[in-house]
């Protein structure tokens, strides 16, 4: 069940004289966000459903990819070289200015590489992916609005999440009222929308 607060929150009855429209809207929104009847149950608990932790387990091994990948190049690029040249620096080998050059210009350049790469893996997405994935109920709830804009538009007020809506997903919240957006993450720091539904729609004035 929702909470606003420490106060259990129940959605409230949408109005309507069309419920064939409305269905079909929330029906459309929810495909745009790929999330089941079920998915959004979860998201009301404060759980994340099955489907959408596979999708975040996805995104993770992505994202740890792509670091990995990185330090690869950076292995290879400058780890690598900087380590033959300081082997020839200590065996005396031909061509040692070369072997200086390489570790006086590249090392300091290297080691701060590294350490941005650490600062980067720790502060990083997959940490807070990491951390939504152990929680038991990581999902979070905001509240808004969607009202109608000037020239017959749509004008969508949910916070900190509002940019977190694709172009698709804000043309699916096609009826003016309350709605009821779930997603993990800081809603101020890359948020990641699971789901939305409607609350209650706008009576005619």
């Amino acid at each position: 069940m929702p909470y606003d607060g420490d106060h259990p929150v129940e959605p409230a009855p949408a109005w309507t004289d069309d419920l064939d429209a409305l269905r079909a809207m929330a029906a459309l929104l929810a495909a745009e966000l790929r999330c089941s009847p079920a998915d959004l149950d979860a998201n009301r608990d404060g759980r994340l459903a099955p489907g959408q932790r596979r999708r975040l387990i996805r995104r993770l091994a992505l994202h740890v990819a792509g670091l990995a990948l990185g330090g690869v190049v950076v292995l290879v690029l400058l780890v690598v070289p900087l380590l033959v040249s300081l082997i020839n620096v200590v065996i005396g080998a031909p061509r040692t200015g070369d072997s200086l050059f390489v570790l006086v210009f590249f090392g300091p350049f290297t080691v701060l590489l590294l350490m941005g790469m650490v600062v980067g893996l720790t502060h990083s997405q997959a940490r807070d992916l990491l951390g939504v994935l152990r929680a038991p109920a990581p999902v979070r709830r905001v509240v808004g609005e969607v009202l109608d804009g000037d020239g017959g538009g749509r004008e969508v007020r949910l916070g900190t999440l509002t940019s977190a809506l694709t172009a698709r997903v804000d043309a699916a919240l096609l009826a003016p009222g309350r709605y009821a957006a779930y997603h993990v993450g800081s809603p101020y720091d890359s948020p990641i929308l699971l789901s939305a539904e409607l609350l209650a729609a706008e009576t005619p004035g």
